[in-house]
């Protein structure tokens, strides 16, 4: 969902996204990749409170309401564990 949200999301908020996190990309030509990081520090909650806030909301709820599954992180590694 994240991914259908920030593809559709404005360039400009895109950006600031990006700068709020610092994100940097390392490409190695050798072996064909890309490492990418970002950086979350103790003013990056209210840095994007302050994006969130200035920005359109979109419906929410119409939104969710389109999509067959809220959340993959389930499913990633890494993810939280059934006993």
């Amino acid at each position: 969902m994240l991914g259908d949200l920030l593809a559709a999301a404005p360039d400009k908020i895109k950006q600031k996204l990006f700068d709020a996190f610092d994100i940097q990309a390392l490409y190695s030509k050798t072996h064909h990749q890309v490492t990418f990081w970002a950086t979350i520090t103790p003013s990056t909650p209210a840095t994007l409170a302050a994006i969130i806030t200035a920005s359109e909301t979109p419906d929410l709820a119409g939104m969710l309401a389109t999509q067959d599954h809220v959340s993959d992180l389930a499913s990633q590694p890494g993810g939280a564990k059934t006993p």
